[in-house]
């Protein structure tokens, strides 16, 4: 039983110091502690071509009144990426964004007051140098749910996306 106890007190230390991996110590000079996964743009998270993450904002309006940027802990990728990104509102509360590359928008939050999931069309977009990712979008228009309910959307957000050895899949 004694090895029994001392198996698990150790499986448990191992556990402890894997989740406490991160740095323990207050960072230097007054800056910023930045996530693990790149989602600031003063990151060095990428390989060759600069930092990794993302700027700007979206505000919505008409149906939820907020201003949204992309959630410091959201890795960087490309707005229309299997994992659509990530937005925290001044507000407190989570939403997503995807925008393609032919300037449709599907935007939604699980917000109480927020309208649904909208979707329409209208971004203008810029595209990685293969033609295939959403680097950077502008958009001001008006989203719908599918139900008719609209919401207006506008902003500007960029996605700074590096990722190591794929060549021209990147984002400057």
């Amino acid at each position: 039983m004694n090895r029994l106890r001392q198996i698990l007190g150790v499986m448990s230390l191992v556990a402890l110091i894997a989740g406490c991996s991160g740095t323990a110590s207050p960072p230097a000079n007054g800056s910023t502690p930045q996530p693990a996964g790149g989602g600031s743009a003063d990151s060095p998270a990428g390989a060759g071509g600069g930092a990794n993450g993302f700027e700007g904002s979206l505000v919505t309006s008409g149906g939820y009144d907020a201003t949204w940027t992309v959630s410091p802990d959201m890795e960087a990728g490309p707005f229309n990426s299997a994992n659509s990104a990530t937005l925290l509102s001044d507000k407190g509360t989570f939403g997503n964004v995807q925008v393609k590359p032919d300037g449709s928008v599907s935007f939604g939050s699980g917000a109480a007051d927020f309208p649904g999931q909208l979707v329409g069309s209208g971004a203008k977009t810029t595209l990685d140098a293969t033609g295939a990712f959403v680097c950077a979008f502008t958009v001001d228009t008006d989203l719908a749910t599918t139900d008719g309910k609209t919401a207006h959307i506008a902003g500007t957000m960029t996605v700074h996306w590096h990722p190591e050895g794929s060549g021209d899949l990147s984002c400057p």
